[in-house]
């Protein structure tokens, strides 16, 4: 885990002085300059919510407001090429929260017993049919399916959500987070606005509800990794046991960011470090999805061309008959080159319908611009 420690600035209450504290503080710093005691009411609270949640470490929401910045651009312009172009010089943000969430990090182990069928080539010898003085056998190939069974183990991490109001959301962000990556409680770094929660979902039902599924999931995946190249069907998982080995109880920092774009406000979710999103419903410009989208469609209807094919038949027939069969070879070799040609125009308005996007993001990052309102 890492161990870096980062200070918050903020001004004193009294003199209005620069004062600096640590993320983790207990809320309670004293002036270098009057000597009045400030009290950070948003630190006091989240101190005393991890210490009596027994909080050991977590994600800090320590972004500095280029790189939020930035982290923002990308999401917004996360669905490629249809997003609206105008969405970075329009939208702005109208909200920006800091949420703690407790969560809970389950090392475990598991292993499952499973069943399936597997395919077997067999061939069988039939007829017998005499003719002249040799006996005639007809041999033929079948499948027979062949019940087999294993046993998978699998072990990994997995991070749930300790209120029952956030589970979605730190699924979506944080199911894949690096363990590696958490700090320790002593180095958490939190804005002095922060909004701590406090654990509604015990731990055993956080392990029956979320881990357990989770775990048969990866139990699963470890199966058909073993049965890859086989031919096999009815694969069913039998009885799957998870065991914890180590449970730490976590501090997951998120932003929360209202958006408005278009007189629609969408909502971001992101980790406090920035590492992934989450949004409840992304703005994207309809007009440019069903563009893409037709333009996809009519590049692959154009993909595999029938009359290549009909005019190397034709030609070939032509040797055959003279010339015959040249005019109508002649008109499928010009059918499928008008295709080709169709099919290279259509590529040629998807690489600058891609571009039009790409060139819009990459001109507001070049010229240092920030997302109104963050």
């Amino acid at each position: 885990m890492g161990a870096e420690s980062k200070v918050i600035e903020f001004k004193c209450s009294s003199c209005g002085g620069s004062m600096q504290s640590s993320g983790h503080s207990n809320g309670k710093v004293v002036c270098p300059w009057c000597n009045t005691e400030c009290v950070i009411d948003g630190l006091i609270k989240n101190a005393e919510i991890l210490a009596k949640e027994n909080i050991n470490s977590g994600v800090s929401i320590d972004l500095e407001k280029k790189v939020l910045n930035s982290k923002v651009i990308d999401a917004l312009t996360s669905t490629g090429s249809t997003f609206p172009l105008d969405i970075l010089e329009s939208g702005t943000v109208v909200m920006k929260k800091h949420i703690c969430v407790p969560a809970y990090l389950f090392y475990c182990n598991g292993m499952a017993s499973y069943t399936y069928e597997v395919a077997v080539e067999r061939e069988r010898t039939s007829g017998g049919e005499v003719k002249g003085n040799k006996v005639k056998y007809t041999t033929e190939t079948y499948t027979e399916w062949l019940p087999m069974g294993g046993t998978a183990t699998t072990s990994g991490s997995v991070i749930v959500s300790g209120n029952r109001n956030y589970t979605e959301i730190i699924n979506r962000i944080y199911a894949g987070y690096n363990a590696n990556n958490l700090v320790d409680i002593e180095s958490l770094v939190l804005p002095t606005d922060v909004e701590t929660l406090s654990f509604n979902l015990p731990q055993p039902a956080a392990f029956s509800e979320y881990v357990n599924p989770r775990m048969e999931a990866m139990l699963v995946a470890s199966a058909e990794n073993t049965l890859h190249g086989k031919k096999y069907r009815n694969f069913t998982l039998g009885g799957c046991n998870v065991q914890k080995s180590e449970v730490l109880r976590l501090s997951l920092g998120i932003y929360q960011i209202a958006f408005q774009y278009n007189g629609k406000i969408y909502t971001l979710f992101m980790a406090g470090d920035g590492s992934a999103y989450y949004w409840d419903e992304q703005p994207v410009d309809q007009e440019r999805v069903r563009f893409y989208e037709d333009k996809i469609a009519a590049e692959k209807k154009r993909a595999k061309s029938p009359f290549l094919v009909l005019a190397i038949i034709c030609t070939v027939l032509a040797f055959f008959t003279y010339g015959i069969a040249l005019l109508p070879g002649g008109l499928f070799g010009y059918l499928h080159f008008k295709r080709k040609s169709e099919r290279k125009n259509i590529q040629t308005e998807i690489d600058a319908f891609i571009a039009e996007a790409n060139n819009k993001k990459q001109q507001f990052v070049q010229n240092g611009r920030t997302i109104s309102g963050l």
